[in-house]
């Protein structure tokens, strides 16, 4: 799913449309409405433009007519806007648009608590002081030694983007062609989305919040990219889910992941597996509770 990582809503093939939930609420729009192509390749910037318009006019619609002066949280929504448009300026447009998701989320939880934000924007994994590439203050170096003016404060996930493998990391994704095999019921993507309508269901009934559901299914889609989607679910077996662990550790230790967001990624990883395993489609990996993977330790306990 090469463009997965860069689509904010769902691709539901057999009706060629989108689709996302926002505050316990389905909307969905058609290819034909966006008037481009009924592929997931060709629509998914349309649709992604479109979801950001949608989520706007939804919290203009639920902010009250009398509500005037600063918002609660001014301090953050400022920032946001500040790092949005230096990522402008720099030509990283992917960070634009995700600063510019943050900034929409922040605006819509005026209501909430600050400690409500600031779990939503670790969620987002706004990491202010990590480098995902290592060698990229050493080029952002060689790069002011040359006279290029790069201000100061600018978000270590811009500089990486321009300095770093980010780039050419999101455009191989881009470019990389989806399997030709359309997933089925019987493989782990269309298994995958059966998984995840059980939390759409829990947010329709009060049980879940809408934010919550997207943690559940960017992780589970983490899991499915890995594993691959197209495959069947005997391919989970102990040495795939050590390895999903390895893979987890070493995204902690190159910076593109967080701690905690990691711990997410295994937490709902695993509730997938179980899933499945309940549903009789694989026989559950016997580490599946070893409580010798932990995610953020320093090594493998023995």
């Amino acid at each position: 799913m090469g463009v997965g990582v860069r689509c904010l809503m769902t691709w539901e093939k057999p009706k060629l449309r989108w689709r996302k939930m926002y505050r316990g609420k389905v909307y969905t729009v058609s290819c034909e409405q966006l008037q481009v192509p009924s592929n997931k390749e060709g629509s998914y910037q349309a649709a992604n433009a479109w979801r950001q318009k949608k989520v706007a006019e939804l919290m203009a619609e639920a902010v009250p007519a009398r509500r005037v002066g600063r918002h609660r949280h001014q301090d953050i929504i400022q920032d946001l806007e500040r790092l949005h448009d230096k990522a402008l300026r720099l030509g990283a447009e992917p960070e634009a648009q995700d600063l510019w998701m943050q900034t929409a989320l922040v605006k819509a939880m005026d209501e909430e608590p600050r400690e409500a934000v600031e779990r939503m924007l670790t969620d987002c994994e706004i990491d202010k002081g990590a480098w995902p590439n290592e060698q990229t203050p050493d080029r952002i170096e060689l790069a002011r030694r040359a006279g290029i003016i790069i201000p100061d404060g600018t978000a270590p996930a811009v500089l990486d983007y321009l300095f770093g493998d980010m780039r050419t990391r999101f455009h191989e994704e881009t470019r990389r062609p989806s399997p030709s095999s359309v997933p089925t019921e019987k493989s782990i993507a269309g298994l995958s989305q059966r998984f995840l309508k059980l939390s759409e269901a829990r947010v329709v009934g009060g049980e879940l919040s809408a934010s919550e559901h997207d943690v559940a299914c960017r992780c589970v889609g983490h899991f499915v990219d890995w594993i691959g989607g197209s495959n069947e679910p005997a391919v989970v077996t102990p040495e795939r889910w050590e390895g999903y662990w390895h893979h987890l550790r070493s995204m902690i230790t190159a910076g593109t992941r967080s701690r905690e967001y990691a711990k997410k990624d295994w937490r709902y990883a695993r509730a997938f597996v179980e899933w499945m395993a309940s549903m009789d489609k694989l026989p559950i990996p016997k580490n599946l509770h070893d409580k010798r993977y932990k995610i953020g330790e320093t090594r493998h306990a023995v």
